[in-house]
């Protein structure tokens, strides 16, 4: 289940106006309406041309969440920001601010009390503040809209999912520019050497998708430690921290690691796999870490589609060589069946995808496992369609990678990151 915040304006029999002004209403989370009367909320005027209105909730959907039975006290240092203690399960439609509440709450940022909120603040889903703008550092200041000495209208930003930067893998080349796939992430295990070993993919502030082979030591088969794992992210080059980006680039520790249930160490079936990061990773202040887009429509086989697969793993079969920098080649998306193409003694399921050349060259390696395959669809968007898992040797004509197939298991995706909100 995700948590979302989902704005519901119930119509009678008025039609829903589509204008070219329409977004002048959609930020505020509302809909044109030809009718003032079919509004159950807030009417505004002008957002929506002359002759339709940009109806808005009621503005008790946007107000701040009140803090449950196990969240009871609030320290001051949420307080002075206008906040309030909620469980990470509970709803908060301004901003969460982790480490200022005790255990597990978060400060649920909201009106401070010596601000008198306005509704010119709140329809913009913002909240007034006093004093210091670091408490809007992830949002913009709107000024005039609230009432009070140094009290400001916060509009918290809202992460998008899926836009890369800028316009290997066996076959491919070098990403261009640096962290051209926010996503991407390594890992390493302490002690077992300076390289990543396997990638995954950012999906939200909290959870990493990946391979569940790549959560076990392969010399004893035992289930990593949560202490053992860290989390490579906003990298490139993972031989020198010349090109890291200060207080972005860095190793995450790991709080949690799940594996799907049906996954055995000795075969390749239902290989994913979730990584719960020990802290939310900000998706909204730099461009080098984003998540990558869900799926929307689980019945989509992507076949025909062109892939996009990427990661720091071997280039040559007979160097075993990992490349320093992050390298990415283009693969065609195979019918469910394969093409009818078997993949060494493995029976390709309905939850794997295939994807690869005819001819061979193009492949992920080792090193790729866990790692994203995407596919450009809305708004040059990138969508997360696979998880390398395996394959037979590397490029090889006639013997396509093999990727879990994400459509296959979002539910099981959304079971089990129920705390964590989503970017789209």
């Amino acid at each position: 289940m995700l948590l979302l915040l989902i704005h519901t304006v119930v119509l009678t029999t008025a039609t829903l106006v589509t204008t070219a002004q329409v977004n002048l209403c959609q930020p505020l989370a509302g809909e044109c309406v030809s009718e003032r009367r079919s509004c159950r909320g807030t009417s505004l005027e002008f957002f929506c041309g002359r002759s339709a209105y940009c109806c808005l909730p009621p503005v008790s959907r946007l107000a701040v969440a009140k803090s449950d039975k196990s969240c009871k006290k609030t320290p001051r240092r949420c307080t002075n920001r206008g906040g309030k203690c909620v469980s990470p399960s509970s709803p908060c439609y301004t901003r969460r601010a982790r480490k200022l509440c005790p255990g597990s709450c978060d400060c649920c940022l909201g009106d401070h009390k010596n601000c008198d909120t306005t509704p010119a603040c709140r329809l913009l889903g913002g909240f007034c503040f006093k004093g210091n703008k670091k408490v809007c550092r992830h949002g913009s200041v709107v000024p005039g809209r609230c009432e009070g000495r140094d009290c400001y209208c916060c509009v918290p930003d809202k992460c998008s999912c899926g836009k890369a930067n800028g316009n290997r893998i066996v076959g491919g080349w070098m990403t261009t520019p640096n962290n051209k796939y926010p996503w991407l992430v390594g890992f390493k295990v302490m002690n077992y050497g300076e390289n990543y070993f396997c990638g995954g993919t950012i999906i939200s502030p909290h959870y990493i998708l990946t391979a569940a082979h790549c959560l076990f030591n392969p010399y004893n088969g035992n289930m990593f430690k949560t202490n053992a794992l860290k989390v490579g992210v906003g990298d490139h080059n993972q031989a020198t921290t010349d090109d890291d980006i200060p207080r972005v680039t860095r190793l995450v520790d790991v709080k949690k690691i799940i594996v799907h249930e049906g996954y055995s160490l000795f075969q390749n079936y239902h290989d994913i796999g979730l990584v719960r990061l020990a802290e939310a990773l900000d998706l909204v202040s730099h461009t080098q870490v984003r998540a990558a887009c869900l799926p929307k429509a689980p019945e989509n086989t992507y076949e025909g589609a062109m892939g996009v697969v990427y990661g720091w793993g071997i280039m040559h079969t007979d160097a075993l060589e990992q490349p320093d920098e992050v390298r990415e080649v283009v693969v065609p998306i195979l019918n469910p069946k394969c093409d009818g193409k078997s993949v060494g003694q493995m029976k390709i399921t309905s939850n794997m995808l295939c994807a690869g050349e005819e001819d061979g060259g193009k492949d992920t390696c080792l090193g790729d496992s866990g790692g994203p395959l995407t596919v450009e669809e809305r708004d040059r968007h990138h969508t997360l369609v696979g998880v390398t898992s395996f394959g037979s040797g590397c490029g090889n004509p006639d013997s396509p990678g093999v990727y879990t197939r994400v459509t296959a298991y979002l539910d099981w995706v959304h079971a089990n990151t129920k705390d964590s909100e989503f970017c789209y």
